[in-house]
């Protein structure tokens, strides 16, 4: 082939038949820079280890940066400090209260000799004859009486005496009593009826005196 001006094969001897031409032959605008690598083979083999370790570090610094660099991403509680309780010694002569819900038994104090009284209302009174006056007795105890109390009114007028048996009332203490007492028909007006209320206890006797004038 020697055909061709210039008497110079295009291939050459050492052209390489895959090359639309040679170095020396390519257009100065066509020829592209020769550039270095950014990352140097050597070092390429640790681009993944370098990806996952700046990946851990962003997960592990996000929740620091969104809470405001504290690193407690919930709210803050103060936790109460119970007060403990110093005892005070207390003086010989002072008595210490009892706590609340405390159930405290309190011993009664005796005085003296089991006892009892009796009490009556009313003491004076009017009425027809006929009519109802309604008497009330209470009997109580004293250091810590606990026996049976018998009750007998004795009624006299003019010269009649009549008896009329309450009856026998036992313990617990204080005990109230009603009595309705009918003023009888033969009393005439103006007679005054003088009655004794007597309460016995073996040998404790207690007596009140009342009075009924007839109307």
């Amino acid at each position: 082939m020697t055909g061709i001006p210039g008497g110079r094969d295009p291939l050459g001897p050492e052209q390489d038949p895959s090359l639309p031409y040679s170095e020396g032959d390519v257009p100065e605008g066509v020829r592209e820079p020769h550039r270095r690598p950014r990352i140097p083979k050597k070092y390429q083999g640790f681009i993944p280890l370098v990806i996952i370790l700046i990946v851990t570090a962003v997960l592990l610094i996000r929740p620091v940066l969104l809470s405001g660099g504290t690193g407690d991403t919930g709210p803050s509680q103060t936790v109460p400090i119970p007060a403990t309780a110093i005892p005070i010694p207390l003086p010989g002569n002072v008595t210490t209260p009892p706590a609340a819900g405390t159930q405290v038994t309190v011993t009664p104090t005796v005085a003296g000799p089991p006892d009892f009284t009796l009490s009556t209302s009313p003491v004076s009174a009017a009425a027809r004859r006929g009519e109802t006056v309604t008497y009330t007795m209470v009997i109580d105890e004293k250091n810590g009486f606990a026996s049976p109390v018998r009750l007998v009114l004795t009624a006299t007028a003019l010269f009649v005496t009549r008896r009329y048996d309450f009856g026998t009332y036992n313990p617990p203490f204080p005990r109230t009593i009603h009595y309705p007492f009918e003023v009888p028909d033969y009393l005439p007006p103006g007679v005054t009826v003088d009655g004794v209320l007597k309460a016995t206890s073996d040998d404790l006797v207690r007596e009140n005196r009342l009075t009924l004038v007839v109307e």
